[in-house]
């Protein structure tokens, strides 16, 4: 039986492992990705038992899945220190696309041990379930900081409604800008 009809064969180098993989992923049927992956490392000997496939992802996911890859917001990856879309991304939707493929091919291969630090939202989103002030803790802390602060000021109860609006525009409305 020919292999290529029972497995998802995909032959890189590893000195272009990004470029192999997108081109092979977009020429891929889908009946191609519902295949066990075997990874060849083209010029190198090995056959893939499951260890060759975690390399490839080990190395795929150091060039795609961090800050400085364009995909994700390095703010956030600082701050939060998960992967967060950067939406003011300069990269292009096949860039989106591929780094979503590589991860169905994870998950669908049953591949453990990817370094990717979604946060729980991510997931929720997938799984289209409803997401809240709480999910923002995840990924912008102290714009969650910020608006729990605000959502959850209350005055003191002997001020009038004009004193307490102007207690409520002095603790979060000024601006100073020093020269």
């Amino acid at each position: 039986i020919d292999p290529a009809l029972l497995f998802f064969i995909l032959k890189v180098r590893r000195e272009t492992i990004l470029e192999d993989t997108t081109a092979a992923l977009q020429r891929a049927t889908p009946e191609d990705l519902r295949r066990q992956l075997k990874v060849v490392f083209e010029g190198e000997q090995g056959v893939d038992e499951g260890g060759l496939a975690r390399e490839f992802f080990r190395l795929l996911s150091a060039r795609v899945f961090t800050a400085d890859c364009g995909l994700f917001d390095p703010h956030v990856a600082q701050s939060a220190r998960v992967l967060w879309f950067d939406s003011a991304s300069a990269c292009e939707s096949t860039d989106f696309w591929l780094a979503g493929v590589i991860l169905g091919l994870v998950v669908y291969n049953n591949m453990p041990g990817l370094d990717v630090r979604f946060p729980p939202v991510v997931f929720k989103k997938v799984k289209d379930e409803a997401l809240g002030l709480e999910d923002l803790r995840h990924v912008h802390p102290e714009t969650y900081i910020s608006l729990r602060s605000l959502l959850s000021w209350e005055p003191e109860q002997k001020l009038s409604e004009e004193e307490a609006n102007s207690v409520f525009e002095n603790t979060f409305c000024l601006d100073f800008v020093v020269t």
